[in-house]
């Protein structure tokens, strides 16, 4: 597996990687405030985050100069791909400071996962905005996507901030957070 960094101004070849979740259960909101995993049952679905937002929308809504983009590829497959923002004023998890990096997108292909791959692309992710002075990465997901929360807790991240409100969707907003090494 080799890591690509490429620029974030044209996502076409990075959206070829689907960003699935099977859905079966979410997280409860209030034990996630106290940092407790409490998985409550939910019908099974399957969410698709570039249907709801396709992430190649993106550099026409945002100035993605400073951003970046990975893809994980073995030969000509790509199996996962992480686009990081930073250093954009309209961009508002930014908090329009350029000491903190948001991992906007993280994604692996279903016959990919659990083989390193999201691990390999969230450490680039992080290689790369420590390198420019972030002392933080933020990133947003939802208690349902619960392989998600789990995968950013077992990379080190803590929840910064649940918020129930914040989608026209029955879902809950958490914002993880993890410290760099600038700090």
């Amino acid at each position: 597996m080799t890591i690509l960094q490429e620029p974030a101004f044209d996502l076409s070849k990075y959206a070829e990687i689907p960003s699935l979740v099977e859905i079966e259960s979410r997280l409860d909101a209030c034990a996630l405030e106290q940092d407790r995993f409490v998985e409550l049952p939910e019908p099974g679905r399957t969410k698709d985050y570039d249907e709801l937002e396709p992430v190649v929308s993106y550099p026409r809504r945002f100035d993605t100069t400073d951003w970046a983009a990975f893809r994980a590829v073995e030969g000509p497959i790509g199996l996962g791909g992480a686009l990081v923002a930073w250093n954009c004023p309209g961009f508002d998890m930014l908090e329009g400071r350029t000491d903190i990096a948001v991992l906007v997108d993280i994604r692996v292909r279903a016959e990919a996962q659990r083989k390193g791959v999201g691990a390999a692309l969230f450490n680039a992710a992080k290689r790369w905005a420590e390198d420019r002075g972030c002392r933080e990465m933020k990133i947003e997901t939802q208690d349902v996507n619960v392989a998600a929360c789990r995968f950013y807790r077992a990379m080190g991240c803590s929840v910064g901030s649940v918020n129930a409100h914040a989608y026209d969707l029955p879902e809950t907003q958490v914002i993880w957070r993890i410290v760099l090494g600038n700090s």
